[in-house]
């Protein structure tokens, strides 16, 4: 429960491995929930919750942006992508069979089911 619905920005930053990514500025308003809507938030998403975007979107889905990839991180059967959405450093994983380039741009989407919103002042999961 502590991995899958963090109670604050504390306890997300340091429970699991990748660390969950926090995102700030504008791909936050664009959330689709009320809550991302008002007040100053970070997105938390896990690498894993992260996905290249290729065809429709499922319900549970939304397109965060563009994403720059600077390095693969081969772990066996997939791999870590690191790179920049919107200015911000951001992991994800991927399949191994996929073959990226250096700077190569993909568009990025997210499971909403496994994301976070966090109030910025008090570190409070507003999703809970």
């Amino acid at each position: 429960e502590i991995y899958h619905q963090p109670r604050n920005l504390f306890i997300a930053s340091f429970i699991g491995s990748p660390e969950m990514n926090f995102i700030e500025g504008d791909i936050v308003k664009r959330l689709p929930w009320k809550e991302a809507q008002s007040g100053n938030n970070i997105l938390g998403v896990r690498p894993e919750a992260l996905k290249i975007s290729q065809g429709p979107l499922e319900p549970n889905e939304f397109e965060v942006g563009s994403y720059q990839i600077e390095l693969s991180e081969n772990l066996g059967g997939q791999q870590m992508l690191h790179g920049s959405l919107e200015g911000q450093n951001v992991r994800m994983l991927a399949d191994s069979s996929y073959k990226f380039s250096k700077d190569e741009k993909v568009q990025l989407k997210i499971d909403l089911t496994k994301s976070h919103l966090f109030d910025k002042s008090t570190g409070l999961n507003k999703r809970l």
